[in-house]
């Protein structure tokens, strides 16, 4: 899977057939393990959605002030859903897990659940939102790490990140 294709998509349009997405997911708050399995099983039974695979956990340092440690892992899905669903699926399991919030720096704080999207088919979306390939995607190992293990190239992906538009809530 090559993540950037150079083909420029808004997260409203609609794949129209199944297309691989990538998400990243994390926990610092409660029961870490018990939030990304729900968060794993809850994306697993959106309408238009399988899932294919979760990668292994691991934990990392939590990244901004001093919080305590992520447990971190990536959901393999099959989808067509349009990126904008997508997105507001994940959110509204963010809300549900106690999150409040996505504008920074409330985005650095704690939190239960965190779900990223990170890659989209080989889509390019650069919208207020939403950025695929994920702006992060080159410096966090916490992302990269399970994204090889499961099977996709890191190396084809984005090695520098692309800025990011402001984050607003959906």
């Amino acid at each position: 899977m090559m993540a950037s294709s150079g083909c420029q998509h808004r997260a409203t349009d609609c794949p129209g057939d199944w297309v691989d997405v990538y998400i990243g997911a994390g926990s610092n708050l409660g029961q870490r393990s018990e939030q990304l399995h729900r968060a794993w099983h809850a994306l697993c039974r959106l309408l238009d959605t399988a899932g294919v695979a979760m990668a292994p956990f691991i934990e990392t340092p939590a990244i901004g002030p001093p919080q305590p440690m992520f447990l971190n892992t990536v959901f393999h899905l099959k989808t067509r859903l349009s990126p904008a669903l997508l997105l507001q699926a994940c959110q509204q399991l963010e809300w549900r897990a106690g999150r409040r919030g996505w504008r920074y720096p409330i985005a650095w704080t704690p939190r239960p659940l965190d779900l990223d999207v990170l890659l989209y088919a080989d889509w390019v979306i650069e919208e207020a939102g939403l950025c695929v390939p994920h702006p992060g995607l080159a410096t966090r190992p916490f992302v990269r790490q399970p994204l090889k293990a499961l099977g996709v190239p890191v190396k084809s992906l984005p090695m520098q990140s692309v800025p990011r538009p402001e984050v607003v809530q959906v």
